[in-house]
Order: structure tokens, then sequence, then C-alpha cells
């Protein structure tokens, strides 16, 4: 058995890095949604206001798509860095198969929207595999 972990960081040029050893896997973050909305009642009073992000995480050793959203009520869709949100995946891991295979053991994120134009979404993933 052995683990691995890459960490993804997004910036506006899109760059992706990994930390794994020369047999990393392919690794692609598809289905990207932004939105946000801020809703004014009257000049002096603010109304509803959310901010949201949906991505789907591919790991090629994995062969599993993993959802990753997160929702916030800040003004103008401001997400802090310092906050980490769950990706959402099937666990799995320990099961005896004859079989090569790997599963996820974790996978989260961060997204930091608090300088101006700029878009910083940083995703933790680690995995396993029994070979």
């Amino acid at each position: 058995m052995f683990h691995s972990s890459i960490v993804l960081a997004i910036l506006p040029p899109l760059s992706l890095f990994t930390a794994a050893g020369a047999d990393s896997p392919s690794l692609s973050i598809e289905n990207i949604k932004f939105s946000s909305y801020y809703l004014m009642v009257s000049p002096s009073a603010q109304g509803p206001r959310q901010g949201l992000l949906d991505f789907t995480l591919i790991n090629s050793a994995v062969g599993v798509a993993i959802a990753c959203s997160a929702k916030n009520s800040n003004s103008f869709a401001i997400f802090s860095p310092s906050i980490s949100y769950e990706c959402d995946f099937a666990p799995a891991g320990g099961e005896v198969r004859d079989d090569d295979w790997c599963w996820t053991n974790s996978a989260t994120f961060n997204f930091d929207t608090t300088e101006p134009k700029v878009y910083n979404l940083t995703v933790q993933m680690s995995w396993s595999c029994e070979k």
C-alpha cells in the first residue's frame, strides 16, 4: 500500500502542480460554476446575498469524480482563504481485491476572493492504492 497526495492551485492564468512522484496521475477540475448575488432592498438596507462555487475534481488514479462545493453569505461573494470546505466522495479502502485500485482518503479546498479580481482556489487531496 502506498499513499499519495496532491495540492492544486488555480490562479488567474490556470496553473497546476503536483507534489507527488514521477508517476503522477492526471488531475483536472471540471464543471466550474461560480456565481453570486446581492440584493438591495432599499438604498439604505442590504437584502439577501450569497456566493456559490461548485466544481468536479477528477484524479485518474482514483477514477471516480469528486463533487466539491462552497456557499457563503458574505457581500459580493467574498470567500475567505481561512475556511476549508470538504468535498463529497464515497469512502473506501481496506477491502480485499485481486486488482490494483486506488481510493480517496480526503479532499478539501480553500477559495480566496479577498483580493479584487483574483480568484485563488487551492485543492488538497490524498489517496491510497493497493498494488
